[in-house]
């Protein structure tokens, strides 16, 4: 038996992660002077990239990459790690699998089900989500 999953929407909770990372974002921006940052958050001018199909296949790192340089043309390259640093580390620190995820997994690994995870993102980045959330033994995706 063959099931594919949705990591993003099925196993685990990437949405409220990315959310939870730019509260924290907040304080992150004033302290560090970023004001446009923080206003374009604040506005949700981010949406703007939704709209954007090359974005969505971008990992977190090219992502954040992507949406400073947008923000601040002449970003350097140190200012540049230390924001990347700093939403993928919140961004894993709250990224967790629902309760249900584990028993679904484990009774497919019953069933000798083969599971597929599909994604619309980057490949290395949802690797990286395996692989903190440590359910590679489930899929054949590693």
């Amino acid at each position: 038996m063959l099931v594919i999953v949705d990591l993003d929407d099925t196993l685990c909770n990437t949405w409220e992660a990315g959310k939870r990372t730019m509260l924290r974002a907040v304080p992150f921006l004033l302290k560090k002077g970023k004001l446009r940052a923080l206003l374009y958050l604040l506005t949700a001018k981010y949406r703007n990239l939704e709209d954007s199909r090359r974005l969505h296949t971008l990992d977190l790192h090219e992502l954040v990459e992507e949406l400073f340089r947008r923000i601040y043309s002449g970003i350097s390259r140190k200012e540049l790690d230390e924001l990347v640093s700093f939403v993928e580390g919140h961004f894993f620190r709250h990224l967790r699998l629902y309760d249900d995820a584990i028993p679904f997994l484990e009774g497919l690994k019953g069933m000798n089900a083969k599971v597929v995870l599909v994604t619309d993102s980057s490949t290395n980045w949802q690797r990286r989500k395996i692989d903190v959330l440590g359910i590679g033994g489930y899929t054949s995706m590693t």
